[in-house]
């Protein structure tokens, strides 16, 4: 087998330079993740008659859940495409020893490993974060069951605002929560994969493959595959405690607030109802800013870390909205939080 085959064959079949790109390869990963979703199924779920937008909500997140398992497929494939590549390299690197292969030879042989082995990478690089291996893996909120809503009243009257604004909240609440949850494992394991991708460029553009591009890939990658405990210890860094508050507990003081004798169960249900639709944006915003952050890092864009950040620390903050408005009514003394 001359060389010129040899190299056609370690390419699958066609000249190996723009097979082992690592960008290319990034987008193939993307296109592999989205065509087995597309395909593939779950026969064990059982769907529910999608009778309300909690239950469409719940659908697409059990459609979702599945496919977190075929990154473990797709891990096996690239790992073995990348260890041919690092043959090739090699093979490269003996008939030209001034190519200055070597680097990128090394990153696939890593990078390759890494696949193979990649739900016990995952948890190493957990480790690395939390100094513990997660049990539960960290994903965040788990189960989707929507919650029932409050019927018209059947005696021809209009519902109002209030009874409108709490079945939307309570129905989507929880299945937001859990389809976010799984958003964030599918991003953290794309990411960890993209780092390690990149990592076969070591040593070629700083750009696109310096260390710093990498190990950001990694470590956001595997914060947001532990989102479950990242939210509670950034919980703890802002308010000392990791639980997450259910708004169904928050009450003002509605004596400060109305005459006495007054009723306010519709206002107190609606004031929670609203708290727990900002809990749902900062979920949203959590997420985006180890994006942004991610974004910053490797200079794409105009993305700064402060933003990423701000993002963080903001969506955290309305995550837990009961405790920074018990904060500022303490700290002014407004006396309108409590019974």
């Amino acid at each position: 087998m001359t060389r010129h085959n040899v190299s056609e064959w370690l390419g699958l079949g066609l000249r190996p330079g723009p097979w082992m790109d690592s960008a290319l390869m990034g987008r193939w990963f993307l296109v592999l993740v989205l065509t087995m979703s597309a395909v593939s199924g779950d026969p064990e779920v059982a769907w529910a008659a999608a009778s309300t937008f909690g239950d469409v909500v719940c659908n697409v997140r059990n459609n979702l859940v599945p496919y977190t398992g075929i990154f473990s497929v797709i891990a096996y494939a690239i790992a073995a495409f990348l260890a041919a590549r690092f043959g090739w390299l090699l093979m490269q690197q003996f008939q030209d020893s001034k190519s200055n292969k070597i680097p990128q030879a090394l990153g696939s042989f890593v990078a390759s490993a890494c696949f193979f082995s990649l739900p016990y990478f995952v948890k190493a690089l957990q480790t690395s974060l939390f100094s513990r291996s997660l049990a539960s893996g960290g994903g965040g909120v788990t189960g989707c069951v929507p919650v029932p809503v409050t019927p018209v009243p059947a005696d021809g009257n209009t519902a109002g605002l209030d009874l409108i604004i709490q079945n939307l909240t309570s129905n989507i609440h929880q299945p937001m929560m859990s389809l976010i949850s799984i958003i964030s494992i599918a991003v953290g394991l794309f990411l960890i994969g993209r780092g390690l991708i990149r990592s076969t460029k070591l040593g070629t553009d700083p750009k696109v493959a310096g260390p710093h591009i990498i190990v950001v890939n990694l470590l956001i990658g595997a914060a947001l595959v532990s989102i479950g405990e990242m939210l509670p210890t950034m919980t703890t860094t802002l308010f000392g405690d990791s639980a997450v508050h259910s708004m169904k507990n928050f009450s003002l003081r509605w004596s400060e607030i109305v005459p006495t004798g007054t009723d306010t169960t519709a206002a107190n249900k609606t004031i929670q109802a609203v708290l727990g639709f900002v809990q749902i944006i900062g979920a949203i915003s959590f997420l985006r800013g180890w994006l942004i952050v991610r974004r910053a890092v490797e200079g794409a864009g105009q993305a700064t870390v402060p933003q990423g950040i701000t993002h963080i620390l903001g969506g955290t903050a309305a995550i837990n909205i009961d405790r920074v408005i018990t904060v500022f009514n303490n700290t002014f003394g407004l006396r309108l939080v409590g019974t």
